[in-house]
């Protein structure tokens, strides 16, 4: 019989006691929604302070004129290929950080940060190189001259700052996996701060600035790079909290870590790369057809760089929270975050959709300056590509949340695999076919984008759906983690195409969880007034100390509940 003390709490565990979870009711959808809303308004908030300074500074340097304002597009584009490649490898820390937090590991937060310094530095050298090679890659699709010389001074300077980016990421990440948005505030607005002075001051020569014109805004991007990560790392480090709590500067090195956490962040980084380098093939196939088109999408790019960017954060957010409840064995809260984040996930797209229709002329007035008073045709070809961009965004924001929720399973290799399939290769080839074979030009490539977002929606949307649903356990989940790519594929296509559900691949919740006091593998405990039955099941809530003997939860760990494999029918051809 197991003694449960829920009123006592213990100090510390002895070897021979363990820890028991009791089971609250489960998490509602609303409950879910106000979670998300709480972390992603914060955190969205903020990345919406550094984006507004990054943006503000190509503004500057597109209102200078025609060819500015064209280099801006190519930058900006460009930009995002690179800058999501290299930080986006960054996001697992947050992940794994969150989970490690869950699972009552807070000194392995320390480790995963510094570790994330290391993964910072080794991604930097590619994402630096691509920066400065980036004028010789965009000659190759006989781009204007005057487009690439302005390229070429902006890229020459911001190479610079690329490793500040990459730093920047990692310690967002950790101060997202420890809640401490004050910090991330202060390093937002501090970038920002250094960045709109500098930016409008270099790009105009005003206030006794020199006019460096498209290296004046390199050099203010740097500035502000560089100016706000070192104090927010030296805040990490010399905080007697994160030192103390989550050992900071602790000397260790687990190399097993390593290379999980650069496994799964490479996979992040090229998802992030592959889907935004399209976004940079895309901008080449405007400037192709036309230097009009190019320079009437200004508006869309300088939009991509904070939707985008918004549509990550939402998405990250989903998976931190739900590594958060995986890492309690709440497999049914996990799907309910899932649906939650779909659903916020939905109200930024459908929101600018209506604002761009809504207000186009001042958004117009807003990006392109004076220039949208030079023709009525360049006007009209700007707000509809405004709007076929504003369409796309819906299921843009459904793959990248479907994605990101994924990541809290510890499955990155699919988002990858889709990115690459449905929205680099589908996308290039139907972008291509209606901007080049089609008399909608510019708006061809465009609608090309949207058709291609649409498919990658319903390959990945359906992905998660169908294993939120069936990882229900901690062996189902393990399961799938040891299973190769081409097996979950497989199973996630017999679960679309079969005619009979497939059962969920858990037990019934249990009434008491335990927990093995040393941090060891989690033993699931039923307990009953005439037996005592090993199964597995979700937990969260409550935690209290209780009394078990050694040999009993050996029993349990060893003989753990296994569920049977998903039963088939006729239609069943994948597995």
């Amino acid at each position: 019989m197991i003694e449960i003390a829920e009123d006592e709490v213990l100090d510390e565990a002895s070897d021979e006691e363990a820890l028991i979870v009791l089971h609250p009711e489960a998490i509602s959808l609303k409950d879910a929604i106000k979670d998300i809303f709480n972390h992603s308004f914060k955190f969205i908030g903020c990345r919406l302070i550094y984006l507004g300074g990054t943006m503000a500074n190509l503004t500057f340097l597109g209102e200078k004129g025609f060819y500015y304002l064209g280099a801006s597009s190519l930058i900006t584009t460009t930009q995002i290929s690179v800058l999501y490649s290299s930080t986006g490898v960054i996001f697992a820390v947050g992940v794994f950080a969150k989970g490690a937090i869950a699972e009552g590991r807070l000194e392995d937060v320390g480790e995963i940060y510094r570790q994330g310094m290391l993964i910072s530095a080794i991604v930097s050298v590619p994402a630096v190189l691509a920066t400065y090679f980036m004028s010789n890659i965009l000659s190759l699709t006989d781009q204007s001259p005057d487009f690439l010389n302005l390229v070429n001074d902006y890229n020459v300077i911001y190479m610079t700052a690329v490793p500040a980016n990459t730093f920047f990421m990692n310690n967002l990440q950790v101060l997202l996996a420890t809640s401490d948005y004050k910090a991330i505030l202060a390093q937002v607005s501090l970038f920002s701060l250094i960045m709109l002075p500098c930016s409008y001051g270099f790009v105009n020569g005003a206030w006794g600035f020199p006019d460096l014109g498209a290296s004046g805004a390199g050099l203010a991007a740097t500035l502000a790079a560089w100016g706000s990560v070192i104090p927010t790392t030296l805040y990490i480090f010399f905080r007697p909290y994160y030192r103390k709590t989550y050992g900071i500067t602790r000397c260790y090195f687990s190399l097993k870590m390593f290379k999980d956490l650069l496994k799964k962040g490479i996979n992040i980084g090229l998802q992030a790369g592959i889907e935004t380098i399209y976004l940079t093939l895309l901008s080449q196939i405007l400037g192709k057809i036309s230097a009009t088109a190019l320079s009437a999408s200004a508006p869309i790019w300088d939009l991509s760089s904070i939707l985008t960017s918004v549509t990550f954060s939402l998405a990250h957010v989903g998976g931190v929270l739900t590594r958060k409840v995986i890492g309690r064995g709440d497999f049914a809260a996990a799907r309910t975050y899932g649906f939650a984040t779909q659903i916020m996930g939905q109200i930024m797209p459908i929101s600018c959709l209506i604002i761009f229709f809504a207000a186009t002329t001042p958004l117009l007035e807003i990006f392109l300056g004076k220039h949208h008073i030079d023709s009525v045709d360049f006007d009209d070809l700007a707000a509809q590509m405004l709007y076929i961009y504003g369409v796309g965004l819906i299921p843009d924001s459904v793959r990248n949340i479907a994605a990101g929720n994924m990541r809290g399973y510890n499955d990155t290799l699919f988002a990858m695999l889709s990115g690459f399939v449905n929205v680099l290769c589908l996308g290039l080839l139907i972008s291509g076919l209606l901007g080049f074979e089609s008399p909608l030009g510019g708006l061809g490539a465009l609608l090309g984008r949207t058709l291609a977002f649409t498919i990658g929606a319903c390959v990945m949307g359906s992905y998660w759906y169908t294993n939120s649903r069936d990882i229900q356990s901690v062996q189902s989940l393990q399961a799938h983690e040891d299973s190769s790519l081409w097996f979950n594929v497989k199973t996630w296509m017999n679960a679309i195409c079969c005619c009979r559900r497939r059962p969920a691949l858990a037990a019934p919740i249990a009434d008491v969880v335990v927990v093995p006091a040393d941090g060891g593998r989690h033993g699931f405990w039923h307990h009953d007034d005439e037996e005592q039955v090993p199964i597995v099941a979700a937990s969260a809530g409550k935690s209290v100390y209780g009394s078990i003997q050694a040999d009993d939860l050996n029993y349990i760990i060893e003989n753990e509940f296994r569920p049977d494999p998903p039963s088939r029918c006729s239609s069943c051809y994948f597995l």
